[in-house]
């Protein structure tokens, strides 16, 4: 795959989720794509539902180790993802024990409010054998909504930028999908509103997240012991040694299930100049162009987006609210501008599977080592950008990850510039010409003689590029959404402290 083919393909991606349901842009979350070092497969997620999969306790203790020390890092705001020295729950402990509280001014009244709404959103209730809460219940449907309009996001981006042969069928067929895609987002909001309950969730959220910061010293002191109960899961590996660790889980639960269906996203040949024009700067200037490579006729590939569900991190109940402050001289968590302790994070990821990816080569070419999309995709970085990746995110990872603690297997991107030094053919032999031939007597006897030039030979009929088709089915982490830390803390000036 050629750097402007890349460079489209994550355009494509960047333009479904990175802009809101009007398809602008959202300042709040970015696309991050993996950097090599995060490779995973479906066992790492068999901790779910262990006695399904066969896995007994001390294996699923293992796996829901490796699952949070995979993703509860911070990552830096980059098209590529690059996680930060710390962990998010090491900067998060520190924050809970330093923040200091304004004072509280909830009265005997909010708090029967307060303490009403905790129990409406957290009532558990059985269905087909499921433990749910009102809660869990609103943000699935929540779910719902946002793959309906993922997906008309996506067939509407395919019009948009189709172009050359094969542009009317597109738009055609977009105009004659788009009320039935459009009718999906419908019903899926109507789900979310009638089984979902949102309009009923979102008021006792509202009433929740209201109260929470009008009483900062009980709310810190119940945030500071959650903290505490979630901070004490802790299992045995084989070996018999001890390790804690954070619940960390995802939702859908089910997703890497191959009988789950997933979304599907293309790309075409004539996708690709349209989206190549949009791209960011800053993402072109990451990979290495060059046009000799061969060209991608069609991509596609099955995707899903998972949420990283982390309970113990209070990102709206605490980060985002006004009611607590640092003590003076503390560093910023964020200045909502891409510095301070935690710039960001990722809340979701973006799996895939089922990868087909059809190229032609001329005849004469040799084709490609067949690998994983990531790699295929990140294969002509720019060497500096390359060097970054491998050196600063790979030794951080390394220095996080407890030897032998991981089955999973890294993916390794290839070094284009050595293969290439190392495939070129020998150059050719150019012939240099002596001035001093041309001052020759018998050169200067062919000055007057006029001689009947041969009739040019005819150029070789190009043969017909080769058509390459290669698949990759096995599942796959391609890129991650980050959530931006805005500015923390941001204390809220008309509350009072002591």
């Amino acid at each position: 795959m050629n750097a402007s083919i890349a460079i489209a393909l994550l355009t494509k991606l960047k333009l479904i989720f990175e802009t809101d349901a009007s398809g602008e842009k959202q300042d709040s979350k970015f696309l991050s794509f993996q950097n090599g070092h995060f490779s995973t497969s479906k066992e790492l997620f068999y901790f779910i539902q262990p006695d399904k999969y066969g896995i007994d306790a001390t294996e699923t203790a293992t796996r829901r180790y490796e699952f949070a020390s995979l993703f509860n890092f911070i990552a830096e705001t980059d098209d590529l993802i690059t996680p930060t020295p710390e962990l998010l729950q090491d900067v998060y402990s520190r924050v809970l024990g330093a923040a200091i509280p304004a004072n509280s001014h909830r009265t005997a009244e909010e708090e029967i409010q307060y303490k009403q709404a905790i129990e409406y959103l957290n009532k558990e209730t059985e269905v087909d054998g499921v433990v749910t809460t009102p809660l869990t219940t609103y943000e699935q449907y929540e779910q719902l909504h946002k793959v309906a309009l993922s997906e008309y996001k996506t067939r509407k981006l395919e019009a948009t930028f189709a172009e050359g042969i094969g542009a009317d069928v597109v738009k055609e067929k977009w105009l004659l999908d788009e009320p039935t895609l459009n009718n999906n987002i419908t019903k899926a909001l109507l789900a979310w509103e009638t089984k979902g309950l949102k309009e009923e969730v979102e008021k006792w959220l509202a009433l929740f997240n209201k109260l929470a910061g009008a009483s900062p010293v009980k709310t810190l002191s119940d945030l500071q012991s959650d903290y505490t109960l979630f901070s004490k899961m802790y299992g045995a590996d084989q070996g018999g040694a001890e390790f804690s660790y954070l619940p960390t889980l995802f939702n859908p639960s089910n997703f890497f299930d191959d009988g789950v269906p997933w979304q599907t996203l293309t790309l075409d040949k004539m996708e690709v100049a349209s989206l190549y024009e949009k791209a960011p700067a800053k993402l072109r200037e990451i990979f290495e162009l060059d046009d000799s490579e061969p060209g991608i006729q069609h991509i596609e590939f099955e995707y899903a987006v998972v949420s990283i569900v982390r309970e113990w991190f209070p990102f709206k109940e605490f980060f985002n609210q006004r009611f607590w402050k640092l003590p003076e001289g503390q560093p910023m968590i964020s200045d909502g501008n891409g510095g301070g302790l935690i710039p960001a994070f990722p809340e979701k990821m973006i799996f895939t599977r089922n990868v087909t990816i059809r190229y032609e080569r001329p005849v004469s070419a040799q084709p490609g080592n067949a690998g994983k999309l990531t790699a295929e995709i990140f294969r002509k970085l720019e060497p500096k950008m390359k060097m970054k990746v491998e050196t600063k995110a790979g030794r951080i990872m390394e220095r996080r990850i407890k030897p032998g603690a991981f089955r999973t297997e890294r993916i390794h991107i290839p070094d284009a510039a050595a293969e290439a030094k190392a495939t070129d053919a020998m150059p050719a032999i150019s012939r240099k010409f002596s001035a001093s031939l041309f001052k020759a007597a018998d050169f200067r006897k062919f000055a007057d003689i006029h001689v009947k030039p041969k009739p040019p030979e005819p150029p070789p009929t190009p043969a017909a590029p080769v058509i390459i088709e290669e698949k990759f089915p096995s599942m796959e982490l391609l890129a991650f959404i980050c959530r931006k830390m805005p500015l923390c803390p941001n204390p809220d000036p008309a509350l009072t402290w002591t």
